[in-house]
């Protein structure tokens, strides 16, 4: 099933790429896309799929997030370099010719050539400029408050996730609001919901690798299995070690019932599948971490199939929920009886069934369900 799924999607993206070749765009708006398929690949072909007006804009948008991510993970930047670099970003959009020529890492060449990615910017209408402005704005001086700032508390982990999450979502939801049904401000805040919840996954699966430049997880929570966080790797099979990995685990979880109510609001199927493949990604990545002593070692990642599964079969809101039915059923099957959190993990997972129960007949019962054919 996950090889068919693979050639489904190499078949899918080769024909996009033929299809949508582009040439009806100008040189700098081609440049975008070309950028956008070498370091987005996983939100390229979901991007082309979008209508004209959406697909260039969030195209801009995500390639000047992305452009924020790599100054902040560039290892040859100074703090206080990037910290001028992050807060004033947004600036360099109403700079006609900006470029940044430092960089050598993979977005080297996006910041080299920024200036084209300014002039796209410059084409798209004045609220489409606003929002993407002021969400580089806040997130570019969120990253720079973080940049020497250890991360003690929940509160604190909170608010990094969404300065570097939860604020993508927001901006694309104002972004689409034309695509957006029901209460928007509710949508604002699910979307950070979102943002936030994928953005504790990437933690816990990056921790082996982020923690030789950052700890990224609460001091809050790990402080109370070990006294220093290396720990975690020095000894990853101690019930500690696992006890923390599977607190981790649900204190991400705690975010996916406001997650999933965000799929509600969106009423283009192009919208609901550039949301969705990301959410059900992340809750198979955290399946995956789920009591595996491997987590604090290397860097946890899904098999490519599943992921060519997700990407193939997310259509709507029903391929979701079975996506995470099976997700609840993998956890179950993991979950250990002397895990101190076990108590909590059950009551949890039959909460998130009951969940699921009630978004699967809610989505019956909804106007704006999206099909994708």
């Amino acid at each position: 099933s996950e090889m068919i799924a693979l050639a489904k999607l190499k078949y899918s993206n080769s024909l996009n790429q033929e299809i949508d070749n582009f040439s009806k765009f100008s040189e700098d708006t081609r440049f975008c896309f070309e950028m956008l398929s070498q370091i987005g690949t996983q939100f390229a072909s979901m991007i082309s799929s979008m209508n004209n007006e959406s697909k260039i804009a969030i195209a801009v948008y995500y390639l000047i997030l992305r452009s924020l991510d790599a100054i902040e993970s560039d290892p040859k930047l100074d703090i206080e370099e990037k910290k001028k670099l992050l807060n004033e970003f947004h600036l360099n959009l109403s700079t006609p010719g900006w470029t940044y020529n430092v960089l050598i890492n993979e977005s080297g060449v996006l910041l080299s050539q920024f200036d084209k990615v300014i002039t796209v910017y410059r084409t798209l209408d004045e609220k489409q400029r606003s929002i993407i402005c002021d969400i580089t704005r806040r997130m570019g001086c969120g990253i720079s408050n973080f940049l020497d700032k250890s991360i003690e508390t929940k509160e604190d982990y909170v608010n990094f996730c969404s300065y570097i999450s939860g604020l993508v979502g927001i901006g694309l939801t104002a972004l689409v609001s034309k695509n957006i049904a029901g209460d928007f401000n509710q949508a604002i805040q699910r979307a950070n919901e979102m943002g936030i919840f994928i953005q504790k996954a990437n933690i816990i699966c990056d921790f082996s690798v982020d923690i030789h430049k950052k700890v990224l997880c609460p001091r809050q929570i790990w402080s109370k299995f070990v006294n220093e966080v290396e720990e975690l790797q020095c000894d990853n099979t101690s019930q500690e070690s696992m006890t923390c990995l599977n607190e981790l685990i649900l204190d991400a979880l705690e975010h996916v019932p406001k997650s999933l109510e965000y799929l509600f609001f969106i009423r283009d199927p192009a919208v609901f599948k550039f949301c969705a493949v990301p959410l059900v990604t992340a809750m198979a990545a955290l399946v995956e971490c789920f009591g595996n002593n491997q987590t604090f070692c290397k860097r946890i990642q899904i098999r490519k199939g599943l992921a060519a599964k997700i990407v193939t079969e997310v259509r709507d809101f029903e391929s979701v929920i079975k996506f995470f039915q099976k997700f609840l059923n993998t956890i179950e099957s993991k979950m250990n009886k002397i895990d101190p959190n076990y108590g909590w993990l059950a009551i949890k997972m039959n909460q998130f069934r009951d969940l699921l129960a009630d978004l699967k007949w809610a989505d019956e019962m909804n106007p704006h369900k999206c099909l994708i054919s």
